[in-house]
């Protein structure tokens, strides 16, 4: 069975908040939390196991923040649901690079069948994401790590390959475009898949049970398009829709033609 279009990445928010007792005054606060997952058609379930979740100083080196292996079905994480994937304190400095490591044990549902995911050797050292931050005390930062599934899960004949690809973003330069997805019956279609679109990536979720959707986006302009199995696509291709940091756009919804 071959997975064709595994669209949507995954988002990852990591949040480095101050510590507020005085004898942690100069430390921050990390804290990760994994949402938003769009899943496939076909695809029931993606257990990952994250083992590791570092951050680099040029001064100081890496820093290991979360050193357990923890198995996470991200096919649960859909629209605003979370998962804590890491919470800890934080040293205040300049950094440069994050590093995610998955382990070679992880697993795909499709149609009720259960695959493993093959980590090719080299990538279990992690991944690297170059994204400069800096932490201080008192203050409030929040970073996006994007999970591109469409790029992590390849086929190969008898294997389905995971090599973890992630993009990294500020999450005060992002915003948010919700809407609704249904028939011409007005009956909201759960499980649509929406899209937001750029020259260079392409960022999904899925609607819920009763037709609604909601983007978690870097800011940039994109044309929003939506279609589910069953269905012709939507008569309405919203494009060039600009997206500002802080923007909570509503209103952006679909009709779907059986």
């Amino acid at each position: 069975m071959r997975v064709t279009h595994v669209y949507v990445p995954l988002l990852i928010a990591l949040i480095l908040v101050a510590g507020c007792h005085r004898e942690r005054e100069a430390y921050g606060r990390i804290r990760i939390e994994a949402f938003d997952t769009p899943p496939p058609y076909n695809v029931e379930h993606i257990y990952l196991t994250i083992t590791q979740v570092s951050v680099q100083s040029p001064e100081s080196g890496w820093r290991t923040l979360v050193d357990t292996a923890i198995t996470y079905d991200f096919m649960q994480l859909i629209n605003g649901v979370t998962a804590v994937l890491c919470d800890t304190v934080l040293e205040p400095g300049y950094y440069t690079q994050m590093r995610l490591t998955v382990a070679d044990t992880n697993e795909i549902v499709i149609n009720g069948v259960s695959y493993p995911l093959v980590v090719p050797s080299g990538v279990q050292t992690g991944v690297k994401l170059n994204l400069d931050f800096t932490v201080e005390p008192d203050e409030l930062i929040e970073i996006l790590v994007d999970f591109d599934v469409s790029t992590s899960i390849t086929w190969t004949p008898g294997n389905y390959l995971l090599r973890p690809a992630f993009r990294a973003f500020k999450k005060v330069l992002s915003g948010t475009v919700s809407g609704t997805v249904k028939d011409t019956a007005g009956m909201g279609i759960p499980n649509a898949l929406v899209e937001a679109i750029t020259a260079n990536t392409t960022t999904s979720t899925l609607t819920d049970s009763v037709g609604s959707y909601k983007l978690i986006l870097l800011e940039g302009t994109y044309d929003i398009r939506a279609s589910a199995e069953g269905y012709t696509t939507a008569d309405t291709t919203y494009t060039e829709v600009e997206v500002h940091a802080g923007d909570t756009l509503t209103g952006y919804d679909f009709v779907l033609r059986p």
